[in-house]
Parts: C-alpha cells; sequence; structure tokens
C-alpha cells in the first residue's frame, strides 16, 4: 500500500513538473513577444521564409551582356533570394541589435563591420529602423567557376534614425557596385561600394484619368460635379464576405438600384487578407475588375479603398503593402470607371494601438509608391474624424472624413476649415434605426430619416461630395468590425436604406428626394 501511495505521489509529481516546465516555456514566449519581439525574430528564417515578411520590388536590368559565364535562371532566382535577405538582416542589426542573420548573408569580413556598427548603435542607444523598397539589379560579371558574381544595384529605401527619443526620417535612392561570393550555398557579400546613381529609372504610368480639379471641385469634360457616393456591400455578404462569397449578378442588381436613387459613386473595400497581402489572388483581381466593368457599364464612379483590415504598419512589413498595392493597381489603373484611391479605411482609429508616427509614416509612404504605380488617379484617406483630416492632407488630392456626430459640428467645422483648393469628400455618414426597449441608444427609421435630412442639407448648402453608409441593413456584422457584444454590434446592422425584408425605409424617399431633384 505504501509503494503505491509512493508511486501515485511519484507519477503526480512527475505530472507536474512537466506542466511546470511546459507553462515556463510558455511564459517565456509570452514575455518575448511582450518586449516588442516579432515571431520571426525567435528562429532565423531562411530566405523563403523572409517573402512572408519581405518583399521589395525586383527589377533586372533585361538586354545586358554579363562578362564571363551567362547568368542561369536558377542561380538568378538564388542570388537574389540571398541578397535582399542580407539587406532585411542587416536592417535586423542596426534596428534591432540582432546580428545572428548577419552569418549567412555576409562574408567574415563584411560581416565584421555591421556587428560593430550594431554595436556602437547599441551602446549609444541609437538605432537605424528601415527597409528597401526597389531594387534595380544588373549583372556586371560572374565567374567561371560559379562562385563569384558582381552586379550594380539601383536602391530605393526608407530609413529611421532613433537617437535620444529623437527621429530623423529619409528616403535614399543610391547606387552601388557588390560583389557577392558563393560559400556553403549561401551568395554572401564580399564587398559593396556606393556611388551616385548614374541613370535613375523613375517607373512611368500611361494611365489618364478623365478627371481633374479645379477651385476646389471635381471635373469631368469641363463640367464640374458633386459626388453622390454610397459605401456598398452586398446585402447577404457584406465585409470579406463580399470578396469570399463573390457574385456579379448580385453587384449588377444592387449598382442598378443604386443609379436609379441618384447615386453617381459607389465606394468598395479591398480586404488586405482576403486578397492575398504581398501576393494577390488572381480571382480577386479578376472579381474587381469585374465589379468596375458592371460600374463603367452605369457610368458609375468608383473610390477603391485599398487596405481594409489593415495592420502592417513596420518599417519591416511596407515592402508587403508595397507588393499589394502595386498588384492591384496595375490591374486596374486604366479601369475607366476608376475614380480614385482611398489608401486606408479610418487609420486614425490605430493611432492608439500603433502609434501616430508609425501609422502616418507608413500612410506618407504607400501614398508615394501608389503615385508611383498610377500618377494619373485621385488619393485620399477615409480619416474617422473631421479634425483629424488635416493630417497628410498636403499629399492628397482631396480630403475625406466620416462624421456620425451632431449635425451642427459639421457645420462649425466647415465654417472653420482651411483647406483651399482641395475638395472636401465626406466619406461616411449615417445613422443606425436599432431600437430596443433596454438599449439606451435606440433609434427608430424615424430618427435616422431626420438626421440624414440634417446632413444632407448641410452638404447641400456647401455642396459638399458626400458618401453615405449604407445601401442595406445585414443580418449579420463580423465581430471584427464592431466587437461581440449586442449593443455595440446590433446598430451595425441597422444603417441601411433598405431593411432586411427588402422594403425602402424611411430615410430612402430623403435620399431619393436630395439626390435627383433639381436644384
Amino acid at each position: 500500500m505504501i509503494k503505491k501511495l509512493a508511486h501515485g505521489i511519484f507519477v503526480n509529481f512527475s505530472i507536474l513538473l512537466v506542466l511546470a516546465v511546459i507553462s515556463y516555456g510558455f511564459s517565456r514566449v509570452y514575455a518575448y513577444f511582450n518586449t516588442g519581439a516579432e515571431k520571426k525574430d525567435i528562429l532565423l528564417l531562411d530566405s523563403e521564409q523572409l517573402g512572408t515578411y519581405y518583399m521589395p520590388k525586383i527589377s533586372w536590368v533585361a538586354g545586358q551582356t554579363t562578362e564571363g559565364r551567362t547568368l542561369e535562371e536558377a542561380t538568378k532566382t538564388k542570388l537574389e533570394s540571398d541578397y535582399l535577405s542580407s539587406y532585411y538582416y542587416q536592417y535586423q542589426a542596426s534596428g534591432n541589435g540582432l546580428t545572428r542573420g548577419l552569418k549567412d548573408y555576409y562574408t567574415e569580413h563584411s560581416r565584421e563591420a555591421l556587428i560593430k556598427l550594431a554595436g556602437y548603435y547599441e551602446s549609444n542607444e541609437q538605432k537605424v529602423i528601415g527597409t528597401t523598397i526597389a531594387h534595380t539589379i544588373e549583372p556586371q560579371f560572374y565567374s567561371a567557376d560559379g562562385t563569384l558574381i558582381v552586379i550594380s544595384d539601383e536602391v530605393i529605401s526608407y530609413n529611421e534614425s532613433v537617437s535620444q527619443g529623437q527621429r530623423i526620417s529619409y528616403y535614399d535612392t543610391a547606387a552601388y557596385d557588390v560583389m557577392l561570393l558563393l560559400e556553403d550555398n549561401y551568395w554572401r557579400i564580399r564587398h559593396r561600394e556606393r556611388k551616385p546613381p548614374e541613370n535613375p529609372q523613375k517607373e512611368q504610368s500611361e494611365v489618364t484619368s478623365k478627371y481633374y480639379i479645379t477651385g476646389g471641385k471635381f471635373y469631368e469634360a469641363d463640367e464640374a460635379f458633386q459626388l453622390k457616393c454610397i459605401n456598398y456591400y452586398p446585402k447577404k455578404s457584406p465585409w470579406t464576405e463580399m470578396w469570399k462569397n463573390f457574385n456579379i449578378n448580385t453587384i449588377d442588381k444592387d449598382f442598378r438600384k443604386l443609379k436609379s436613387i441618384g447615386f453617381n459613386a459607389v465606394r468598395v473595400f479591398v480586404p488586405f487578407e482576403t486578397f492575398g497581402k504581398g501576393s494577390v489572388d488572381p480571382q480577386q483581381l479578376s472579381n474587381l475588375n469585374q465589379l468596375l466593368s458592371v460600374a463603367d457599364k452605369l457610368q458609375l464612379k468608383v473610390v477603391v479603398t485599398l487596405f481594409d483590415f489593415f495592420l502592417g504598419y513596420e518599417v519591416t512589413e511596407w515592402t508587403i503593402s508595397d507588393r499589394h498595392a502595386e498588384q492591384i493597381i496595375t490591374a486596374v489603373s486604366s479601369h475607366p470607371s476608376l475614380f480614385a484611391w482611398d489608401v486606408k479605411n479610418e487609420p486614425d482609429l490605430d493611432f492608439e494601438s500603433f502609434g501616430k508616427h508609425e501609422v502616418t509614416s507608413w500612410l506618407n509612404f504607400i501614398i508615394r509608391r501608389i503615385k508611383t504605380y498610377d500618377p494619373a488617379h485621385f488619393v485620399t484617406i477615409g480619416w474617422s474624424q473631421p479634425e483629424v483630416s488635416v493630417e497628410l492632407s498636403a499629399i492628397q488630392d482631396f480630403v475625406s472624413f466620416h462624421f456620425y456626430r451632431d449635425p451642427a459640428e459639421l457645420t462649425e467645422f466647415l465654417e472653420n476649415n482651411e483647406y483651399t483648393g482641395k475638395p472636401l469628400f465626406l466619406g461616411e455618414t449615417g445613422m443606425h434605426s436599432y431600437s430596443r426597449w433596454w438599449f439606451p441608444f435606440s433609434k427608430d427609421e424615424e430618427d435616422q430619416a431626420a438626421y440624414v435630412n440634417q446632413i444632407l442639407s448641410i452638404v447641400d448648402d456647401y455642396q459638399l461630395n458626400y458618401g453615405l453608409w449604407t445601401l442595406y441593413d445585414f443580418k449579420n456584422v463580423p465581430a471584427d468590425v464592431a466587437g461581440r457584444v449586442p449593443w455595440k454590434r446590433n446598430p451595425q446592422k441597422h444603417y441601411g436604406l433598405i431593411n432586411r425584408k427588402g422594403q425602402n425605409k424611411k430615410i430612402y424617399d430623403i435620399i431619393l428626394k436630395f439626390n435627383c431633384d433639381e436644384k
């Protein structure tokens, strides 16, 4: 009996010990993440894994003769992968003090200099955070034995120098001659020398837009117009479900309906992950093109919000954003129904979680990249509050903000705004009609119609461009849109002009009168 008891105690103690070790391990990982470290820092990633975090634009100069041996495609692919990894880990060293990744991508001589530099930054409480954005690579020499390559590379990069709480941010374009050696199946940088760029290559777009801005107004064919827009999701598949269950027949029917109510534009949202992030799904590009074609057929303008459900503000992930933007813009920028790019929906809501500097730096960066791929179309940012819309207004073509507050505050803002020469776009407005006896903020259809009527009266007085939220009431709203608690989630289901039974609500007639009556 005593032996059995002792055995049981031993077994239980062993189990508790194992659980304690596991718990300690998880606590260490949890603590690691809470220090601000990222998942990709726990393990040293190989170049293929790194491609999910770092995807700068690569252009190989075509039609050039390389001295020595011909550069094989397999070698070119491996060289590109290892070469880009060298930059990633160089920034890890200068920004986070993590030097272990340098071993695979730099020879011993060149590695020592980077390690010393990282040590200098750390001892002086400095760091350089950054990323390369684009590389234009031209092979110069490939040795006969296949172990040495010399390339020239024109690099566009973004850098933030941080010291004593002060930040200096800058973009840089520079050309390099780079010698790489093949060691242990890695192409390692032996020598890299900076030189002035001889012939900076700028990407040019042949896309033109039929719209332009003069005196703070939109024009088409020398005729000014007011943007009357609706923020659109299908009734049965709102938010990301629109693209996961894409149905062009439903969209065609809905666009005809909103056209009949007098809207001349529609705002749609591209969810970052649903579209594939840095490797955009070709099927989703096809879906977006189909939507634009339906809009064109009905002479509707389309505002495309490029980054919805997006949180990749860290500089090390900017290249993923760049690839996302490039692929979508390249695919649809020539479409005649495209009116403007709205960079991101309500990015100011991310200031508290991610930092205002981080969010606005990313916005500045991605606007520059959008204008590189498509200089012809307008670019704006859909801020959640009018007071924030001053941010980055100088680099936007028109200024967008959302408004769900007291109409008197909208008048006050419009009276005191200092935006001259740029149109204002009230990108979202509206009121829910959700009413329950227990809900202290209940509103009915009469309240909804009265509020929107007040807003549209102000829109009319100031000839403001506007966008209504939204065409339909929805049965379901995702938890990541409005949370899980019913008093937040349920009102989001009742902002439409048309209820879930397909009946027009009282607000419908208000919109019809405003949009269609001759002024």
